[in-house]
């Protein structure tokens, strides 16, 4: 079977897994922020998935670019 754009890729060295945290790091210092001054809403959920969602696509862009 060949490799997929839907395929998850395996992390490939200790850079690519420094980046990843470093990402993963910052959109949790990012939640935790921004948590402490909003209402728990609709509206937050849906902001906290959207940071969900850029969170991915960062990380897919270190793994795939």
């Amino acid at each position: 079977m060949t490799s997929t754009r839907f395929q998850s890729l395996p992390v490939s060295g200790d850079e690519q897994a420094r980046r990843i945290q470093f990402i993963r790091n910052a959109f949790e210092r990012l939640e935790e922020e921004v948590g402490l001054e909003v209402y728990n809403c609709r509206e937050t959920s849906t902001a906290i998935t959207k940071l969900e969602e850029a969170c991915m696509w960062f990380i897919k862009g270190v793994t795939h670019g």
